[in-house]
């Protein structure tokens, strides 16, 4: 049985923050795979950040899900 690779499609991003209405939108696409996000708040925003962060995994200091989650709903602290 002879295979064939698939050939990975890059990740691209785009995004925008309508001052009118405070509302923020963003979309992602791989390949034929399309993703947006509208009519987003503030927190809507940071929420996302806290979940993509948590994922990112530093081999020098690695962070307990517990304390990444503790240290984004405290930020500054």
């Amino acid at each position: 049985m002879e295979t064939c690779g698939v050939k990975k499609s890059t990740i691209q991003t785009t995004g925008s923050f309508d001052i009118l209405t405070n509302e923020y939108s963003f979309t992602i696409c791989s390949g034929s795979l399309v993703v947006s996000f509208d009519f987003l708040n503030e927190d809507d925003i940071r929420e996302i950040i806290s979940c993509l962060s948590c994922m990112l995994v530093d081999d020098d200091t690695i962070t307990s899900h517990e304390q990444c989650q503790a240290d984004l709903d405290n930020p500054g602290s």
